[in-house]
């Protein structure tokens, strides 16, 4: 005990000669003046509620710019009594600091205070005071008393007894341990008979005042089980506040409560805390003002405890409390670290990758499926046309000799295929080399010559695509292809060949056809993925944020179970999405199969009319099923689930875009077929856009793809059910006038 006063004694003297010698660091800002400031203690350092209070008043002061210099005495009111130790203490303050003037003097506690209102106009004439840790002030005993303001210390005995109920609503005994032989904790022992003698409850009361451990231990043996402990004193055998409330919940079977800060972790499961650190830090703050200007008189002595809802985990656990019967604002210490608790962060985002990732690999399964079905296209037709570049019959060799300047076009060698291709003879390109350049395509032999020209010069392959006017008239495609050479005699000399592409062109014009139909493809895949990416996001968005609110334990259970009701919605449109995904993929793949059999229409069209009037409502839509061809008993045999799927898809689609106006529905039946309508006067759709409405991956409101949430997928999955129906579907649409679709199946 002597060691640890020892380093307690020097941690705080390091601490004073901050303040003291501070004003010398470098860098600190300085003033003109350096301020000197009393700290009055009613009891000692080795005192836990004095050096809470010591710790707050430096800390406030180690965050401000103004100079200060901290002088500290303590009275050790808990060793000597008032009487003796008051004069005795005001001679030596007297002697002491007969050359000192103080700017602010500190009082902490009781004992401080009442010295100082005593003696201050012998010691410290004019010299404004400000109290912390005052117990229970009564603001008129400042009557009369100038430059004085402060911060009451103050149990509010009714909040503690209700807070004991609220989180033990069953209770049947409170006991108030009291003691009246401290000057701290006498007066809520008064506070206490008055209380109980006030008090119209259904809970008893008991009052212990003044004693020991061992008579505590026998009183507790003789209460029932619902009892509960409210500490405002000590025990006479422990007249240390902290060690008292220790050895109290040791003997106490029953949860004990107390409100001061010294009794945390002591077995208390906890309580409105008042804590030293807070008296002591808003004192130094009113201290500041004082010193920057202010007067005491201008601010207002701060009659509302400052005080924190605080209780030990191990307790709670102990005694089994739960944690909804906590009021709000409450913490929590000793919390273990669970693997919830510690990496409850990285949970939340373990799940939210798996469920991405998931996502992810349905997208991949999809997109791979329409790339090799491209892919199949393509490699197709590229083996078409290594095909027929291998084999070429259609086409002739050439040799052309350009001189020694490129002056001279002299064919030294054709092939008699030449003839074949485009009905000129070799022998008449022998003697007139121009004869080829006249079979040319106007337009294509301007390019010739000129890349003819470049070719020469910079002895580079020639490559050349034109078109000849054969003798009968007969356009074709050629290419021709030369490869530079000086020969001995030093003659430029073009080795090439000529060829027919036509069928090369033609594959060609089916590639680009096809490329391009690719890139539409590609480009409605795009369009879905990025509607899918918004369709996953929104609710995954949702998810998160609600999972991240839940975390708030001090939410209502009103406001949780509303959270909770966004979440399910969140995660029922995450599932539709990846419904739509699933079910085009099963289609994709023929995995799905007719399940055929009889079945009243009418009680199908009920069932979609029932699935979908509430959403109508909200839109206050007139949504209605026209019975002009009802027949109550019409049967016939069909698969039920696709049929509703498909009806679904329609209706729901008419609702989502008629932002005002109706959409019905209906049916007909006639010549061994039944034929189904779904009519709305929504926003209609582009005639540009109607030959694509039932493409893989397109909206068919293809300008609202972010106005309105989907996927793309919901009128191919209709197209795909009908036709497995043996049926047929299509659209009758007029922009921003409406919409009717129809479809029509065979009758089994």
């Amino acid at each position: 005990m002597k060691r640890y006063s020892i380093i307690l004694t020097v941690f705080f003297l390091i601490l004073l000669s901050e303040f003291i010698f501070g004003q010398s660091t470098p860098g600190r800002k300085t003033q003109n003046e350096v301020k000197n400031v009393l700290i009055i203690d009613s009891y000692n350092v080795n005192y836990e509620w004095s050096r809470n209070i010591l710790t707050g008043i430096f800390d406030r002061f180690s965050k401000d710019s103004t100079e200060t210099r901290l002088f500290i005495e303590h009275l050790d009111q808990r060793s000597f009594s008032e009487t003796y130790t008051f004069e005795k203490i005001a001679e030596m303050m007297k002697t002491k600091y007969a050359n000192n003037k103080f700017d602010v003097i500190i009082t902490s506690d009781n004992p401080s205070f009442n010295f100082i209102k005593k003696y201050k106009d012998i010691l410290f004439p004019n010299t404004p005071i400000v109290f912390c840790g005052y117990n229970n002030l009564n603001i008129n005993s400042l009557n009369g008393l100038q430059n004085i303001t402060g911060i009451n210390e103050e149990i509010n005995i009714e909040k503690i007894y209700d807070l004991v109920l609220t989180i033990h609503p069953h209770l049947e005994v409170i006991v108030f341990i009291n003691s009246t032989n401290d000057l701290t904790f006498k007066t809520y022992s008064h506070l206490s008979e008055k209380f109980i003698e006030y008090q119209q409850t259904k809970i008893k009361i008991f009052n212990f005042v003044d004693i020991n451990s061992s008579q505590l231990r026998e009183k507790l043996k003789k209460l029932p089980p619902k009892s509960a402990i409210i500490v405002f004193g000590m025990l006479n055998d422990e007249n240390r506040p902290r060690e008292s409330t220790r050895l109290i919940a040791k003997i106490s079977p029953f949860p004990v409560y107390s409100n001061w800060d010294f009794s945390i972790n002591t077995g208390i499961v906890g309580g409105i805390i008042i804590r030293g650190y807070d008296q002591g830090f808003k004192a130094a703050d009113m201290v500041l003002k004082i010193l920057n200007g202010a007067r005491p008189e201008q601010i207002p002595v701060l009659m509302e405890t400052p005080a924190s809802n605080i209780f030990d985990y191990n307790q709670i656990d102990r005694f089994n409390i739960s944690l909804s019967n906590l009021p709000d604002n409450y913490r929590i210490i000793n919390q273990p670290n669970n693997l919830w608790n510690t990496h409850r962060s990285l949970i939340i985002v373990i799940i939210i990758f798996l469920i991405i990732l998931f996502t992810i690999l349905v997208i991949l399964i999809i997109i791979n499926t329409q790339k090799h079905l491209f892919q199949k296209k393509l490699i197709k037709k590229e083996n078409q046309l290594a095909h027929i570049s291998n084999n070429l019959v259609n086409g002739f060799i050439f040799q052309i000799d350009t001189g020694t300047d490129g002056s001279l076009r002299k064919f030294t060698f054709v092939s008699d295929s030449i003839y074949h291709f485009i009905g000129i003879k070799p022998e008449d390109l022998y003697a007139d080399p121009n004869a080829l350049y006249g079979l040319v395509h106007p337009e294509d032999l301007i390019i010739q010559k000129e890349l003819e020209n470049q070719a020469i010069k910079k002895m580079e392959m020639l490559m050349i695509e034109g078109r000849f006017i054969s003798q009968d008239g007969i356009q074709k495609f050629f290419q021709s292809t030369a490869t530079p050479h000086i020969n001995s005699e030093g003659h430029l000399l073009f080795d090439g060949i000529i060829v027919d592409i036509g069928k090369l062109k033609k594959i060609e014009e089916e590639l680009i056809n096809s490329k391009h139909k690719a890139e539409e493809s590609n480009r409605m895949i795009t369009s879905f993925l990025t509607n899918l990416s918004h369709e996953v996001r929104t609710p995954m968005n949702g998810i998160i944020g609600f999972m991240d609110m839940l975390k708030n334990v001090n939410l209502s259970s009103t406001e949780r179970e509303q959270f909770i009701t966004t979440f399910n919605e969140s995660a029922q449109r995450f599932l539709n999405t990846l419904d739509d995904i699933i079910l085009m993929s099963e289609i994709e793949s023929s995995d799905y199969k007719l399940n055929l059999y009889k079945i009243n229409i009418n009680l199908l069209m009920q069932n979609v009319f029932d699935k979908f009037y509430e959403n109508s409502i909200e839109k206050s839509l007139s949504f209605s099923w026209n019975k002009t061809h009802f027949d109550p008993n019409f049967e016939f045999i069909t698969d039920p689930e696709k049929l509703d799927i498909i009806l679904s898809n329609l209706v729901s689609n008419a609702i989502k875009y008629t932002p005002g106006g109706s959409v019905e529905f209906g049916y007909e039946v006639s010549n061994f077929q039944i034929h189904f309508f779904v009519k709305d006067t929504g926003i209609g759709i582009a005639s540009e856009n109607l030959d694509h409405i039932f493409d893989r991956f397109v909206q068919a409101y293809m300008e609202t793809n972010r106005i309105f949430e989907g996927t793309g997928l919901g009128l191919s999955i209709a197209k795909a059910f009908v036709e497995m129906l043996d049926g047929q579907i299509w659209v009758e649409s007029c922009e921003n006038e409406g919409s009717t679709f129809h479809f029509s199946i065979k009758i089994l």
